[in-house]
């Protein structure tokens, strides 16, 4: 499942959640308050009169007293006193008494000093008993030499008589700052000075959940001068190093350091603001691949000129983005930017659509998935989910699909999903039906839109929606167990849509999907096609009337939150309205479509949490689907078009098909430089194979495709780091992709950034491959021969669509080899049969394939009865968001073990999650889909054996289970994989005997070997080994003691990830480097020791979100050194000590 944090990325209208800005005061609630105009006041933070007594001075100096600034923790560094724009320190004061040092004249200055202790001082002001003065202090005077904090800042009396005192009243003590600092953009046309500031509300909303792939915010501005505005300047600093990865739209703007000065957009069309808030184009910004909370965030000035008139050409300006969030030209102007590298592999659309239908196959889920699914290793499941209890009557909400290599049902990508595979339909249906793929497009939309059917709950006796069921199952207790559907039996609790909690946007989804379906059927014609028609527009028009009569209209929260939490509805709800106006011509729907479209934004592409490019399309608004073809401005070393790093080719398909689109419309689906169409196939044949590793990213398509996707049911492993190579094929699945600019990718099973799937995935990736096909239909250079019926029975697929079965004249590239369908599933239990009401029978039944797309389907065979083992905890967390660690769309990972019974029926305010009664399997070994009769059960096999003897081999120590790396000499090297997931004190050897007596020796600790281990507290790792793997001891929630080895050299990625029992670490001796994230979230960890004195690389974010006011303890030798290795691996206020 995506962590979407991945995917917190609506850059629409968002939840307030931050702090609100009135100038000439910046109020964040709970902090305090700054002037924001041209001084910060500084007298809390001084003792404001009082007596203070000379100390003599060192060497020559004469006696002095000195009058200290204690400044707050969030303004003493020297990032953050950039950020408020600070100049000098200004002090008013009144000397009541001194005694003056024989025959010298007394004076003062204000002075400063950062933790390197080199003194700096302004200019020497004489005084006297009685009189006032003014002192400054210039801070660009002041000397960092590498430290970043403030050491000493105040006001010294100087030449006093020893053994005296001075005493004295301080009037005024503040900083002055450049509020309208920084510097100009496009040769000097844009500048930061204004007649005006103060008077203006900035509040900075957050766009759900910020996540290590995306942050994205919206900006409210308020203008309560009284009087029309224009020109405006919005100064706020961000985190330190943030500024690199800032990108705006509906704005344009100039940084300096951590300052960010926002403008205008490039049109001027937001230039000028009346009183009030302003209500077109307000301006939004963000942070790709970044972490950032609105509480990091500083509004510290808004500047502007009184008027009515622009007078500022900002259309030079910068926004990072190349959409600028202005809404795009709707040129259509998009060039390929990937170079042709590989000319051998096929690059074959009308396979691709063919083979991208088969993944929602591995994804069905409930009581039809062995009558409707066309692969062999994939069965009924989850059938409890036909019982479930709402407002107590039973519901049947069985069927529909997982939401990705999870097993929960998510409202929002599965209305998404089924949307976008309708609008492809809808656009390009002459593919599908050239192809013979309609037969499967129809059954895989039947079993979406009959799921929906299904959720919708009437009052009884009417046709009046009472709720809608949106989504079943827990995020963290699925995500915690990694194990195929078909066996999985833990509770799953529904979320209902009622009138107290009307999630308009789950809900708006699948009226969008239930229409667009219905407009396909009355395409393809039909008594049953128009009779299916029928039915789905009944229920999509009753479902829109419950939304539409919802006066509380809001986005779902339970459930939903933390994977899919959505900020807007508004985008949801307006193209449901277009669906139903294209489906039915009825002006009604036009009307609420028109109503709503104005709230239009294009600042972000196509994706489960921005529904605005669908009702573009179905408005006709081709200037802004053009805008979200073409949004994002980032391409790889090989151009790749990479919108965002976590699941990065979903982006990608999604704008390929936006692009496709726009041309069609345009009657520009040609290879004309400069169209959507040229640029589309280029990216394409990069996800293909066209990029320099020849890597395809479509599960089965080559011999060089993902083979190793994150996908419990097709992994027949029950734990996501255990890969096996008689895998399932999940053929037709897009998988994540390149995960940054250098085109990083790695097949790997565990890696949900990289190879993730899920059902929003693959919905752009078939309309853009229909697209595609009808573009290059004829041409040599893309065949167009399909998969045939023996290449896919090869790898379990027993239902064939295609026009036809029999052998290509030019057969396609054989897919991965993979289990034919006899061979056997993990086995895992199976839930014992419970009586269940028998679901409503559909209104009119689906309609049949025509005659060149009747699908050939295999007998499937009789499963055998196999004991299910004991799965294991998956250790990798769920997905975006996002715009990501993501896209999923984002968020953190969970930290919830393994799930626990269905927790208890409490009563609550409607709507309670209603819950699906916990399966317990049966006494006796139930059937397991897919399994032959004679065939011996897996797990019945010990795969250890008792003498490890060659490379690779395991072997079980005293319950620490130990892998053979390298056998040299005589000498036995092995590596530490895993221990019993209940100890909780655990101590790994440096060397132990086998069974054959040899004397084996450790030297490193497995990637995962202690992941999600939630028992563990205490760890000692022996003298020996040197090297600890990535996410080794990720989430041991409880550890609290680490004792490392002197020979260790390496800390892998996330070794101790979210271990937030953890208080000190020391870093031994001999450590190098330090992987990203390695004690990220170690949220109790206050000491860091570090003894080595050779290390070369810390990774990014290895010290973030720890206890606040963590501190470093460096070698003395290398304190320069490693502050500077160490910069923005940390949050602000740490602090750091030297050691010997």
């Amino acid at each position: 499942m995506k962590r979407r944090g991945k995917k917190q990325r609506n850059r629409v209208l968002a939840l307030v959640l931050s702090a609100a800005v009135v100038l000439t005061g910046i109020t964040v609630p709970g902090e305090k308050t700054y002037a924001a105009e041209d001084k910060i006041d500084l007298m809390p933070y001084t003792q404001k009169n009082g007596i203070l007594a000379a100390e003599d001075g060192e060497g020559s100096n004469k006696p002095a007293a000195e009058l200290l600034v204690k400044l707050p923790s969030d303004m003493d560094e020297k990032q953050e006193l950039d950020a408020l724009g600070v100049k000098q320190l200004v002090v008013d004061f009144k000397v009541n008494t001194l005694t003056a040092y024989a025959g010298e004249q007394t004076g003062c200055m204000a002075f400063g000093m950062s933790e390197a202790y080199s003194w700096k001082n302004g200019e020497w002001v004489n005084i006297a008993a009685g009189e006032s003065a003014t002192a400054k202090f210039d801070l660009a005077s002041m000397d960092w030499s590498g430290y970043d904090r403030i050491g000493k800042l105040g006001l010294q009396f100087a030449n006093l008589a020893s053994g005296s005192s001075v005493s004295y009243e301080i009037s005024d003590i503040y900083f002055t700052t450049d509020a309208s600092g920084g510097s100009g953009s496009g040769g000097g046309q844009i500048t930061t000075d204004r007649e005006a500031s103060g008077n203006v509300v900035v509040t900075v909303n957050e766009q759900g959940q910020p996540s290590n792939d995306w942050s994205g915010f919206e900006l409210s501005v308020d203008n309560q001068t009284g009087k029309s505005i224009c020109d405006w300047v919005i100064t706020m600093t961000v985190p330190s190093g943030s500024a690199a990865k800032f990108k705006c739209w509906n704005a344009t703007f100039t940084a300096d350091g951590d300052t960010i000065y926002l403008y205008p957009n490039k049109e001027n069309s937001n230039a000028v603001l009346g009183t009030g808030k302003m209500s077109a184009n307000p301006p939004g910004f963000g942070f790709s691949s970044t972490w950032v909370n609105a509480s990091d965030i500083t509004i510290t000035n808004v500047a502007y000129n009184y008027g009515t008139q622009s007078t500022i050409d900002y259309s030079k300006g910068d926004t990072n983005d190349e959409t600028g969030g202005s809404g795009g030209s709707g040129g259509g102007v998009q060039k390929d930017t990937t170079t042709d590298l590989n000319l051998d592999i096929s690059y074959n659309f009308a396979k691709l659509l063919q083979e991208s239908l088969y993944f929602y196959d591995g994804n069905m889920c409930g009581t039809d998935v062995d009558e409707n699914s066309a692969f062999s290793w994939r069965g009924n499941c989850h059938t409890y989910d036909s019982h479930v209890t709402y407002n107590g009557k039973t519901v049947d909400v069985s069927g529909g699909y997982h939401d990705a290599g999870d097993h929960v049902k998510f409202g929002l990508p599965q209305g998404y999903a089924a949307t976008v595979l309708a609008l492809g339909y809808y656009q390009f249906a002459d593919a599908y039906d050239e192809l013979g793929q309609t037969a499967h497009f129809n059954t895989i939309m039947d079993y979406f839109c009959d799921y929906f059917t299904r959720c919708t709950i009437y009052k009884e006796g009417t046709d009046t929606v009472e709720a809608f069921c949106y989504q079943v199952g827990d995020g963290d207790s699925d995500h915690a167990k990694w194990e195929a559907p078909e066996g999985q039996t833990i509770g799953r609790p529904a979320f209902f849509a009622t009138a107290s909690n009307p999630a308009t946007d789950e809900v708006s989804v699948a009226v969008a999907a239930l229409a667009l379906q219905a407009a396909n059927y009355q395409k393809q014609g039909g008594a049953e096609a128009l009779a299916k028609s029928k039915a789905y527009l009944k229920t999509a028009e009753d479902l829109f009337d419950f939304a539409k009569n919802c006066s509380n209209k809001q986005v779902a929260t339970q459930g939903a939150a933390p994977f899919y939490s959505s900020n807007n509805w508004e985008d949801d709800y307006c193209t449901a309205a277009a669906a139903l106006y294209a489906a039915t011509g009825n002006e009604s729907y036009k009307q609420q479509r028109d109503a709503y479209y104005g709230k239009l934004n294009t600042g972000w592409c196509l994706t489960w949490d921005n529904t605005w490019p669908v009702a573009a399309v179905l408005k006709d608004d081709y200037t802004a689907v053009s805008a979200f073809a073409s949004y994002g401005s980032k391409n790889t070393k090989q151009g790749f078009k990479l919108i965002d790093g976590w699941g990065s080719a979903r982006y990608n398909a999604s704008a390929q098909f936006m692009g496709l689109i726009y041309d069609q419309a345009n009657q520009k689906l040609s290879m004309a430089d400069g169209n959507y169409s040229s640029w589309a196939t280029g990216q394409m044949k990069y996800l293909l194979g066209n990029n320099k590793a020849k890597r395809c990213f479509v599960v089965g398509y080559n011999e060089n495709a993902a083979k190793y996707p994150h996908h419990r049911a097709a992994s027949r492993s029950n734990d996501a780091g255990q890969v096996r190579e008689d895998h399932y094929t999940l053929m037709g699945a897009l998988v994540g992709g390149p995960s940054d600019e250098y085109d990083t990718y790695a097949d790997n099973q565990a890696d949900y950034n990289c190879n993730e799937v899920a059902l929003d995935y693959n919905a752009g990736l078939v309309g853009a491959a229909a697209g595609l096909y009808l573009l290059h239909k004829g041409e040599e250079a893309y065949p167009a021969d399909l998969a045939t019926e023996a290449e896919l029975e090869s790898i379990g697929v027993e239902k064939y669509y295609g026009t036809s079965s029999g052998e290509s004249e030019s057969p396609s590239e054989t897919p991965s080899p993979s289990p034919t369908p006899s061979e056997t599933p993990s086995p895992s239990p199976a839930p014992s049969e419970t009586p269940s009401p028998s679901p409503a029978p559909s209104e009119t039944p689906s309609p049949s394939p025509t005659s060149s797309e009747t699908p050939s389907q295999k007998p499937s065979e009789q499963p055998s009865e196999t004991p299910s083992p004991s799965p294991t905890p998956s250790e990798t967390p769920s997905p975006s968001p996002a715009p990501s660690e993501t896209p999923s769309p984002s968020p953190t990972p969970s930290e919830t073990p393994s799930p626990s019974p269905a927790p208890s029926e409490t009563p609550s305010p409607s709507p309670t999650p209603s819950e699906t009664p916990s399966q317990q399997p049966s006494e006796s070994p139930s059937a397991t889909h897919g399994q032959q009769p004679s065939e011996m059960p897996e797990d019945d096999v010990d795969e250890t054996p008792d003498e490890a003897v060659e490379v690779g081999d395991s072997m079980d120590i005293s319950g620490l289970v130990y892998e053979i790396a390298q056998i040299e000499n005589g000498k036995v090297y092995v590596t530490f994989k895993e221990a019993d997931e209940d100890a909780e004190d655990i101590t790994i050897p440096t060397t132990f005997m086998d069974a054959a007596g040899r004397t084996c020796y450790v030297k490193e600790i497995a990637p995962y070997a202690f992941a999600n281990h939630k028992k563990l507290k205490k760890v000692k790792i022996a003298e020996g080994i040197t090297k600890i793997g990535k996410k080794a001891f990720y989430h041991c929630t409880a550890l609290k003691k680490v004792t490392l080895p002197g020979s260790l050299v390496t800390i892998g990625d996330s070794a101790f990830e979210g271990d937030r029992s953890i208080t000190a670490i020391t870093i031994p001796k001999n450590v190098k480097t330090i992987g990203k994230k390695a004690f990220y979230k170690c949220k109790k960890l206050k000491t860091v020791t570090l003894k080595t004195t050779k290390m070369k690389k810390v990774g990014a974010s290895a010290f973030k979100k720890t206890k606040k006011g963590m501190l470093f303890k460096l070698p003395k030798k290398k304190n320069a050194t490693y502050r500077k290795l160490l910069k923005k691996k940390y949050d602000s206020g740490v602090r750091f000590r030297k050691i010997k």
